[in-house]
């Protein structure tokens, strides 16, 4: 995962901001629970692209990740929780 969330701010992070957070998600949210809540990069990762996500009509897949990693214990992601 954190090759993932290394990529550069480029086109790349286009890309990671729509197949990024849905491979993400997969690997977070297991069976409709949370098996990863936080990882080296995650943090950093999604709110680097979270303005990128909105503008590509992603922001509601985003929104649900990090909902899901809040409720799971992730407090670095608490003030980007609806």
């Amino acid at each position: 995962m954190e090759a993932v969330l290394e990529t550069p701010f480029t086109y790349e992070c286009l890309k990671s901001a729509t197949r990024g957070v849905h491979w993400v998600s997969e690997l977070c949210i297991q069976d409709g629970r949370v098996t990863v809540k936080q990882s080296w990069l995650s943090n950093s990762w999604l709110k680097e692209i979270r303005r990128t996500a909105e503008e590509l009509g992603e922001l509601d897949e985003w929104q649900m990740l990090v909902d899901s990693l809040v409720v799971a214990g992730n407090e670095g992601l608490t003030p980007y929780s609806r």
